[in-house]
């Protein structure tokens, strides 16, 4: 939590310093919809929050890079009312998984309105909370997803103002976050578990507001 702390007065102190440059920061709030690809289970049940500070620095008037730092909420839920196969099978009732995550992108500047980003992003699981099937038990920081996270992101924004944006975003587990089964040789493990091929990856959409804490470069 101090790192978070010293990290946003950096950002704060570093906008204000390179205030009239091609420095921008600021902070991003929103919520992201969520499943797990590979829980027998479909569909954006779970909602969880996604915030945090971000910082960009503007090559030209069409490309961008833009570093993020997060709190993120992931995971997947069954929709109990339903009965149907899509939900039916499912191996708990909610699993929500809390990250740290660290985005890197590029962003491509359409317009003064519109801006398209693409990048990717590791994350660190800082805990999680499990509610298991038909709500037969109810866990903390459960050791069945991998500690890290590696994902793509695609996404794009729109400006109502010079400084506030709406965002909406895809992000996808590039490597499955399941462990490897014991049971398996590491070459299985590596297409099966490592890969998403089988195992299970975070699957997520989310739509929220950038707050920018200087007026971008004309």
């Amino acid at each position: 939590m101090k790192s978070i702390l010293i990290f946003i007065l950096m950002l704060i102190c570093t906008a204000n310093i390179c205030n009239g440059q091609y420095f921008n920061a600021g902070f991003r709030l929103g919520g992201n919809f969520c499943q797990i690809d590979g829980d027998n289970m479909s569909g954006y049940n779970l909602a969880g929050l996604v915030g945090g500070v971000f910082a960009s620095y503007q090559f030209n008037k069409v490309w961008e890079g833009q570093f993020e730092m997060l709190y993120s909420q992931k995971g997947s839920a069954r929709v109990t009312t339903d009965t149907s196969a899509n939900n039916i099978n499912g191996i708990w009732d909610l699993f929500r998984i809390d990250y740290i995550e660290v985005p890197v992108m590029v962003n491509c500047i359409l317009s003064k309105k519109i801006k398209l980003s693409g990048g990717l992003g590791g994350a660190l699981m800082i805990g999680n909370h499990y509610i298991g099937k038909n709500n037969n038990v109810v866990l903390n920081n459960i050791d069945a997803v991998t500690k890290g996270e590696l994902s793509g992101t695609i996404g794009a924004q729109y400006f109502f103002t010079p400084r506030i944006s709406l965002y909406g975003r895809f992000t996808y587990s590039l490597i499955g976050i399941n462990k490897p089964n014991p049971a398996l040789s590491p070459s299985l493990n590596a297409t099966a578990f490592y890969l998403y091929d089988g195992g299970m990856a975070n699957n997520v959409i989310s739509f929220g507001i950038y707050y920018y804490m200087l007026k971008p470069v004309k």
